[in-house]
């Protein structure tokens, strides 16, 4: 009884150590989809805030509009490139942080194989003592 409770409690704590490994595993997740929606709003308010100056360039006169323009396309490149630089910069973590995911998920996933294998074995191992059990009980039975 006491190997059972030993095993038991054994058990109760590989289990609440995986629960903790899962639960951090599903914060940082959540982490990365934050920095995900923030980078998403930051290119929806660049998004409209070019659009705005699109609409108030085409109620301009046409000169003026068009050195409006020239101003604009540069204006718009620069900020292409800094949205392309901040995005970028912002999505590296977030690839570092999906990298050390999926190198724990890989570990728990190799753990529980293992895990299935030595249950495996030791299912083979009880069947089979249990059948050569049976199997000189029966030959004794017989021989009697």
């Amino acid at each position: 009884m006491s190997e059972e409770k030993t095993a038991r409690t054994k058990l109760d704590l590989l289990y609440q150590e995986t629960l903790g490994d899962v639960a951090r595993l599903i914060e940082r997740t959540e982490r990365v989809n934050d920095k995900l929606r923030e980078t998403a709003t930051a290119l929806l308010a660049g998004i409209e805030a070019f659009s705005a100056a699109n609409v108030q360039l085409q109620a301009l006169p046409e000169d003026l509009a068009n050195t409006l323009g020239a101003v604009l396309d540069r204006a718009s490149m620069d900020l292409t490139d800094q949205v392309v630089h901040n995005v970028q910069s912002s999505l590296s973590p977030i690839r570092a942080e999906l990298k050390l995911i999926s190198a724990d998920t890989s570990r728990y996933a190799r753990f529980a194989h293992i895990s299935a294998r030595k249950m495996t074995i030791l299912a083979l191992v009880v069947g089979t003592s249990a059948g050569a059990g049976v199997t000189t009980l029966l030959l004794r039975f017989l021989a009697s």
